[in-house]
């Protein structure tokens, strides 16, 4: 579902530098076959344009530490600059610079 409904929205940022904020709650453990689809993913809109990912977990995730680490290997192997975030704000706001600076060249 989340493929069908991002689509239309990758298409149009495609070409140009964007960021994506990634905010996770509850149950937000990578299985195996997650994890591979999520790395394709990524992977595919890193070559449409994708620069960062400001990642953000919700305090009622299960396991952060085992979460944080999983999302760090996971942004490590595809290549794509990540930080976390525990303020929103300032998440969005890494993400402008970042991709301003990505503008330029």
């Amino acid at each position: 579902a989340y493929r069908e409904e991002a689509a239309p929205l990758i298409s149009q940022l495609a070409g140009a530098p964007w960021g994506t904020l990634l905010v996770l709650y509850g149950e937000a453990v990578l299985g195996p076959d997650t994890r591979a689809s999520l790395c394709r993913s990524i992977r595919e809109t890193r070559s449409l344009g994708r620069t960062v990912t400001a990642i953000h977990l919700e305090a009622d995730v299960v396991a952060p530490e085992v979460v944080r680490a999983s999302f760090d290997d996971l942004y490590e192997e595809t290549g794509v600059p990540h930080r976390f975030f525990d303020d929103l704000e300032e998440a969005r706001a890494w993400i402008d610079a970042e991709i301003e600076r990505a503008s330029r060249g």
